[in-house]
């Protein structure tokens, strides 16, 4: 009879059960490893997907710029006149009166959309 306090009254250990601890851990320690090789794949996927955002949104922004032409900023001593306005937005690209009109109805649209759900009538 044993008195060890881990074995209690029982035999000691044999080696199937030390054989089976073993194989026990192997198994977790590959699991451990496969686990870190699927986080490292997922990483290097995020990391090839960001980058590809990253030069589509360049690209994005390069074809924008050339569809957009903002003039450059006059400097002035006195506000612009409504005739002044209305000339530099009829000198602007068709394109760039597009944009700015359909950008200035989805804010009047919105707007709408807050006033009819606060249902405050005109």
């Amino acid at each position: 009879m044993n008195g060890s306090p881990i074995n209690g009254p029982r035999a000691a250990a044999d080696m199937r059960d030390v054989q089976a601890v073993r194989e026990l851990v192997e198994r977790e320690a590959q699991a451990a490893a496969l686990f870190r090789a699927e986080v490292r794949a997922f990483v290097a996927r995020t990391e090839e997907e960001l980058r590809a955002a990253r030069v589509d949104r360049g690209t994005m922004l390069r074809h924008l710029g050339r569809l957009i032409d903002v003039p450059a900023e006059r400097e002035t001593l006195s506000p612009p006149t409504w005739r002044g306005r209305v000339s530099a937005w009829l000198s602007r690209p068709a394109s760039t009166r597009a944009v700015l009109a359909l950008a200035a109805v989805g804010v009047l649209a919105t707007l709408s959309g807050c006033v009819a759900l606060m249902g405050v009538h005109p």
